[in-house]
């Protein structure tokens, strides 16, 4: 399981070189949940959509009404994606 929140921790990452992090298939039979995914400029969506193109299942959770249409539409093409609702 990958856990995905924000703000980030980034403390860790001046550690690993860039071709590290290189392999499309590096996250493939992971599954990542997101928390703080608000619009299509969020850093939340953006580490998912990345998290995505290296292989991994997603799940996103959403406060509100109307944060939720936000995500369901962010997620549409994202296939296998879990949307939650989190209090």
């Amino acid at each position: 399981l990958l856990l995905i929140t924000f703000p980030p921790r980034l403390s860790l990452f001046p550690f690993f070189p860039l071709y590290f992090f290189s392999s499309k298939n590096m996250l493939k039979d992971k599954i990542g949940i997101v928390f703080g995914v608000a619009n299509k400029r969020s850093i939340a969506w953006a580490c998912a959509q990345a998290c995505y193109e290296h292989g991994a299942r997603m799940a996103f959770t959403y406060q509100g009404e109307r944060l939720k249409e936000n995500v369901e539409k962010l997620t549409a093409e994202m296939e296998g994606a879990t949307v939650v609702a989190c209090d």
